[in-house]
């Protein structure tokens, strides 16, 4: 073999050496950069999922705040109506009430439940009504040791038996104050 053949032989297994060398480093470069876009990969994908969780949850507590306080809102407005209804219905109460209070049958219905408290307790009796019941003041006065006079009540009479200081309340005002808390009790939302 000549030496030009040689040399021709040399260079051709060099060239062919250095494309194989050649060759594996872009196969292992390839590799490291498809490992290492595959790790940058992921490392965005956590954190984008991450990141999509935290806004989730925000517009997750958003959503419960406006839920809440809608809820509020209409528990307020609820309670708002239920009130103005009440006042609505003890308002017609108040007015029949001050209707009631001008018939005969009210006067006689209140001196019977003055004489009934009178029979009941002894000693001295200040009794206390409304202007409009000053017509049975003689009648009740003729039940022996009891004094009247004029406090603004819707009806019903006011007692205070002198010697023990007990002031008794049997007035409407008192029943009605009682009634509309018995109401607002059994009524709550």
């Amino acid at each position: 073999m000549k030496v030009s053949d040689k040399i021709e032989n040399f260079q051709r297994k060099a060239a062919e050496d250095a494309e194989k060398k050649r060759n594996d480093i872009l196969r292992e470069v390839e590799s490291e950069y498809e490992k290492s876009r595959n790790e940058i990969k992921e490392q965005l994908a956590e954190q984008s999922e991450k990141k999509i969780a935290e806004e989730l949850y925000k517009i997750d507590l958003e959503k419960n705040r406006a839920i809440i306080k809608a809820s509020t809102d209409v528990k307020k407005d609820v309670l708002n109506l239920r009130k103005e209804k009440i006042q609505q219905l003890f308002s017609e109460v108040v007015a029949r009430i001050s209707k009631y209070t001008k018939t005969p049958a009210y006067s006689e219905k209140l001196f019977e439940d003055i004489s009934k408290f009178r029979a009941d307790n002894n000693g001295e009796i200040d009794i206390f009504i409304n202007e409009h019941d000053l017509t049975l003041k003689s009648r009740i006065e003729a039940l022996g040791a009891i004094s009247v006079s004029v406090i603004p009540i819707a009806g019903g009479f006011l007692a205070k038996l002198r010697g023990r200081n007990a002031l008794s309340d049997f007035s409407y005002d008192a029943r009605l104050a009682e009634e509309k808390e018995n109401f607002n009790g059994f009524s709550v939302l």
